[in-house]
C-alpha cells in the first residue's frame, strides 16, 4: 500500500488515498467509489529526488506520492526504466554541459537571430506602411523632441533646394526635408521612416556660422549631411531600428522578466553598439558615392563630422530612444568619428 494525494482534475483539492498495487493494475482506495486502472492506462512522470512522484491516469486525474521509499516501490512495481536523457542528465558534468549549450543557443538567438528577424521584417515592410509610420511619428516628435523652427524661410528653401539637387534620380520613396528647433538634440539631422529628414536649427546655425557664403562651404557641408541621411533612408535604417527596439525589448522582458528595467535594457544597449557601427559605415559609404556623383568632394562630409563632433562633446543623448540615436548618427561613437573622417577624406575628389 502506498500513501498518496489524489487530484480529480476538476479542482485543486487534494484527496488523501491509498494505492494498492496488483499484478497488472492499481486500486485507489479512500474515494467514495473505488477506482481501478490498468498499468497500460497510467504513466509515471520523470521522477526527481526532492519532488513527489506523479502518476497520471488516462481519465485526466493523477496522484502524487511524497514518501521517498514508497516512490521507489512505485517505480519498481511499474517497472519504470529511466530514459537515456534521464541517465545522461543525472551526471553533474553532463547537466553543466547542457546548461552551457542552452545559454549559447539563447544568446545566439538573441544577438544574431532576433536582429536578423528585424532586418527581414524591415526588408519586406511595404513602403505605404513605412510612410504611414513616419506620419504618425512626426506629431509625437513635435510634442516631445522638436519645436517650431526659428530659421528663416529663405534658408529653409535653400536647404530644400540642396536636397532636390543631390537626391538620387529614383529614390526608394519620396524624400523631403523639414527644419525644427531642438535643444535636446542639438546640431543634428534625423532620418525618419517614410522619407522625412529633419534638420535642426542648431545644425543650420552651426554650419551657417562657419560658412557665411551659402554658395561655398555651407551648401556643400549641408549636402554632405543630407547625403548621409538619404543613405539611412535608402537603407531603411530608422525602420530597422524601430523593429530592433520592439523585438529586442519584448525578448528582454520575456527572458529576464520585469524585476529590473535597467537589467532588461542592457542587452538592447549591447546589441545597439554593433548595430550602430554597421549602419554608420554603410550610410557613410552611401553619402560618399552620392556626393561624388554630384561632383562634391566627400571631404565636406569629413568637415561636417569634425564640426559636429566638437559641438556634441557636451551634449548627452543617452535618454533618447535608440532609433533616434541611430538616426542622429553624427554623434555616434561607433565607429570612431576619427575613423569616419579619415575614410571620407581618403575619397576626396577635385570639385568643379
Amino acid at each position: 500500500m502506498i500513501s498518496a494525494n489524489y487530484y480529480d482534475g476538476r479542482s485543486a483539492q487534494a484527496h488523501p488515498i491509498e494505492i494498492e498495487l496488483t499484478a497488472n493494475q492499481v486500486r485507489i482506495l479512500g474515494l467514495i467509489n473505488e477506482v481501478h486502472f490498468k498499468f497500460s492506462a497510467m504513466r509515471l512522470q520523470e521522477p526527481f529526488s526532492n519532488a513527489p512522484a506523479i502518476l497520471e491516469f488516462s481519465d485526466g486525474t493523477h496522484c502524487e506520492v511524497f514518501n521517498p521509499e514508497q516512490k521507489k516501490n512505485l517505480q519498481s512495481a511499474l517497472g519504470y526504466q529511466p530514459s537515456r536523457v534521464e541517465r545522461w542528465q543525472a551526471k553533474w558534468h553532463n547537466a553543466l554541459l547542457a546548461l552551457i549549450f542552452m545559454i549559447a543557443i539563447l544568446l545566439s538567438g538573441y544577438f544574431w537571430g532576433l536582429p536578423k528577424l528585424a532586418d527581414l521584417l524591415a526588408d519586406h515592410a511595404p513602403v505605404e506602411m513605412e510612410i504611414s509610420m513616419g506620419k504618425q511619428l512626426m506629431p509625437i516628435l513635435d510634442k516631445t523632441l522638436f519645436k517650431e523652427s526659428q530659421v528663416s524661410k529663405q534658408r529653409i528653401q535653400q536647404i530644400e533646394a540642396i536636397l532636390a539637387r543631390i537626391q538620387p534620380t529614383h529614390p526608394r520613396l519620396p524624400i523631403h526635408v523639414i527644419v525644427r528647433n531642438s535643444e535636446r538634440l542639438g546640431p543634428n539631422a534625423v532620418a525618419l521612416p517614410g522619407g522625412t529628414i529633419v534638420v535642426t536649427d542648431q545644425l543650420v546655425m552651426l554650419i551657417a556660422g562657419l560658412y557665411q557664403d551659402f554658395e561655398g562651404g555651407l551648401e556643400k557641408e549641408m549636402a554632405a549631411v543630407l547625403a548621409h541621411e538619404i543613405g539611412h533612408i535608402e537603407n531603411k535604417d530608422a525602420l530597422r531600428g524601430l523593429f530592433h527596439d520592439s523585438i529586442l525589448t519584448a525578448a528582454s522582458a520575456s527572458l529576464i522578466g520585469d524585476f529590473s528595467v535597467v537589467a532588461s535594457a542592457l542587452p538592447t544597449v549591447l546589441v545597439h553598439s554593433e548595430f550602430s557601427r554597421e549602419i554608420e559605415a554603410q550610410a557613410d559609404e552611401y553619402a560618399v558615392n552620392l556626393l561624388q556623383v554630384n561632383h562634391i568632394s566627400p571631404s565636406h562630409l569629413a568637415d561636417a563630422l569634425e564640426e559636429l563632433q566638437q559641438a556634441h562633446k557636451h551634449n548627452v543623448q543617452a535618454e533618447l530612444p535608440r532609433w533616434i540615436r541611430v538616426a542622429t548618427d553624427f554623434t555616434a561613437t561607433h565607429p570612431p568619428t576619427a575613423e569616419r573622417i579619415a575614410k571620407a577624406r581618403a575619397k576626396a575628389i577635385p570639385e568643379k
